[in-house]
């Protein structure tokens, strides 16, 4: 990992640690992509300070991990947003799990659970042959950004019971990086038909904003490309039902304490029978994002 240094810019009070959930592999600072967050970051909060969101006088972070707790202490400086165990709790997608009670094909594993690897790989098998309808699976570590650290599953319905045994076995190497990410979502890979977020700012009095529907550009691997604005009230039905379980999970966000720019995350996807289905929500963002980016610096 780059120092941590590395991020801080003192003259804006800012630290912009871009991809600081994952510390296997932040952004880093010398690329040309950071340079253009860095530039689109400074002026979004430059003109939110001027709506009175943030106060002038406290430091900015785009997300508040403990590396950014323990600076602004020694600094003697105030950090607007909430506390890193918040973060850290709502950034886990073991929550996400828990808040979605409409999808229940995913599984979480625990670093404890991963200790006792041939336990761990019969519940992978029983939860796999338990949905036959998903043939291709991952293993998403449970804190990271977008795409990175995945391992797959291909073709697990059409092997033998020792085929899907010595394919689950394979996975074992990889337990250990993932113990230190947290452990790891298993989940069915499917074929997604169109990714789009929506973009909240839950202010410390409790009073939520909601900015923005997107559509999101996204590569095969997950990571996001770009973004296109959708109308606040989407025309079609399943983004209208995604918008309303989306508000209920942000009033259980807020519940949990977090307020600041939140990032919610879901999907649309083809069925086994080839029918659009939802997946309402994959991913919550509690911090800054490039859709956050996107919404403010059109606002202005």
């Amino acid at each position: 990992m780059r120092p941590f240094h590395r991020y801080i810019l003192k003259e804006h009070h800012c630290i912009i640690n871009i991809g600081g959930e994952d510390k296997r592999s932040p952004i880093d600072p010398d690329s040309v992509l950071f340079f253009q967050m860095k530039t689109q970051f400074l002026a979004t909060i430059k003109e939110v300070k001027k709506k009175s969101w943030i106060p002038e006088d406290s430091w900015v972070a785009w997300l508040n991990n403990r590396d950014v707790h323990q600076y602004i202490q020694g600094a003697k400086g105030v950090l607007f947003g909430s506390d890193s165990a918040v973060v850290n709790s709502l950034s886990d997608k073991a929550w996400t799990l828990r808040s979605d009670s409409t999808w229940n094909v995913s599984q979480s594993f625990s670093p404890d659970e991963l200790q006792n690897a041939l336990q761990c790989m019969a519940d992978m098998k029983t939860h796999i042959i338990g949905h036959p309808q998903f043939d291709r699976w991952v293993l998403k570590p449970r804190f990271g950004t977008s795409g990175r650290g995945f391992t797959y599953l291909d073709d697990v319905q059409t092997q033998s019971v020792l085929g899907l045994d010595m394919l689950i076995r394979d996975q074992v190497r990889s337990f250990a990086r993932l113990m230190e990410q947290g452990g790891f979502i298993l989940e069915p890979w499917v074929e997604r038909m169109m990714d789009f977020s929506t973009q909240w700012w839950i202010h410390e009095n409790g009073h939520i904003d909601y900015l923005a529907m997107l559509k999101q550009d996204m590569t095969k691997h997950g990571l996001c490309r770009g973004h296109k604005w959708l109308p606040r009230l989407p025309s079609q039905v399943i983004l209208q039902d995604a918008l309303t379980m989306h508000r209920d999970i942000v009033e259980q966000i807020k519940q949990e304490g977090y307020y600041g720019p939140l990032g919610l995350d879901g999907f649309t996807y083809r069925s086994a029978s080839g029918d659009e289905q939802l997946r309402p929500v994959n991913e919550v963002n509690p911090r800054f994002t490039m859709g956050t980016l996107f919404v403010l610096s059109i606002e202005t």
